[in-house]
């Protein structure tokens, strides 16, 4: 055990204050990365989901309406690889809305 005396506590405050200050900045850091990583997905977000788009990227609903199924059988779908979403955004599949129209052509 480490004996308290004025330079050992002196040592052991200071070890202290430096983690303390190391760790508040990892943990500013970090808030940075994530404003940064929830900025960059909200503006994806929004432009894959653009009206004007072309060929814009549909949420599992917007597939499931368009087909006329349930959620439970577009998973079905796509855990026997039957239809596979083109992207993620983040955890969410999408599907881009000409691949659902070829889906539909070529299963009619």
């Amino acid at each position: 055990m480490i004996e308290k005396t004025k330079g050992n506590l002196f040592m052991l405050n200071f070890m202290e204050f430096i983690i303390e200050s190391i760790a508040q900045r990892v943990v500013e850091i970090l808030k940075k990365e994530k404003e940064v990583f929830f900025q960059k997905t909200i503006t994806l977000e929004a432009e894959t989901t653009s009206e004007s788009s072309k060929d814009r990227l549909l949420k599992i609903n917007e597939v499931c309406s368009k087909l006329g199924i349930s959620r439970a059988t577009l998973n079905n779908w796509r855990l026997k690889a039957l239809l596979l979403p083109d992207t993620y955004v983040g955890r969410s599949p999408r599907y881009f809305e000409s691949t659902i129209d070829n889906y539909i052509q070529n299963n009619k």
